[in-house]
């Protein structure tokens, strides 16, 4: 069952949490559009000597560094969601299942953002070492659009359920697609596999655009709710 947007549950909405999910959600649109720049330009993208355009390894740099900011400022928005839940229930049923859900997302999103950070300075650590935890934040965000704290519209629940399974799905081709060799290969055996890329494809770019999407709104809606009570 939702919850409506009382004035005591608005109250509890931290000013830092609105504009943290409005921010993860920008940088994770830079971050997106980094990456498609990145991809759509030949010209910029790594020679087979190993040698990148230094405009290529800008981009490069700000996807990184956007996206581990990304998912660094989902974390007290995650941390919200899981106190929010245990106000709600007794922590049984379904409740209980989501909880479990948050706590291991936010886990996620801080692992998230330090693989991503990590494999920027240690070439031994693959740069897609991160979409295991990241499909651990799709589950997450399922969750909490199943639960539907702080009755968010229909249209926005599917929004971010879609966006968690299209990440569920990064995390799934990670370990079924080839993403695995990177542990018994080399960080860029994944490099030439085509069957990875195409699946990184198909659940990567819905993933992560709606996903940073729903972040904006997401904060948008709570600004609203705080400012409705005070009128």
């Amino acid at each position: 069952m939702a919850l409506s947007p009382s004035k005591d549950i608005s109250q509890t909405i931290p000013r830092s949490v609105q504009w943290s999910a409005i921010l993860s959600g920008i940088l994770g649109i830079c971050s997106f559009v980094s990456l498609i720049t990145y991809i759509t330009s030949p010209d910029l993208q790594m020679e087979e000597s190993g040698a990148v355009a230094p405009t290529g390894q800008l981009l490069l740099t700000a996807q990184f560094l956007c996206s581990a900011a990304q998912v660094f400022l989902m974390s007290p928005v995650a941390i919200w969601f899981y106190r929010l839940d245990q106000q709600r229930s007794l922590g049984v049923g379904r409740n209980r299942v989501v909880r479990h859900w948050t706590m291991l997302g936010l886990v996620a999103l801080v692992a998230v953002g330090l693989l991503r950070l990590i494999a920027m300075v240690e070439v031994a650590i693959s740069d897609i070492l991160f979409m295991l935890p990241m499909g651990l934040v799709g589950a997450w965000l399922v969750a909490i659009n199943w639960v539907n704290p702080m009755a968010l519209p229909k249209w926005m629940r599917i929004w971010g359920a879609v966006a968690g399974a299209g990440l569920v799905g990064v995390g799934l081709n990670f370990i079924f697609n080839g993403g695995l060799a990177i542990f018994t290969e080399g960080p860029m055996s994944y490099g030439n596999n085509v069957q990875f890329h195409i699946g990184l494809g198909l659940f990567g770019f819905p993933g992560f655009a709606l996903f940073a999407t729903w972040s904006v709104l997401l904060g948008l809606r709570l600004l609203r709710l705080s400012r409705q009570q005070l009128h």
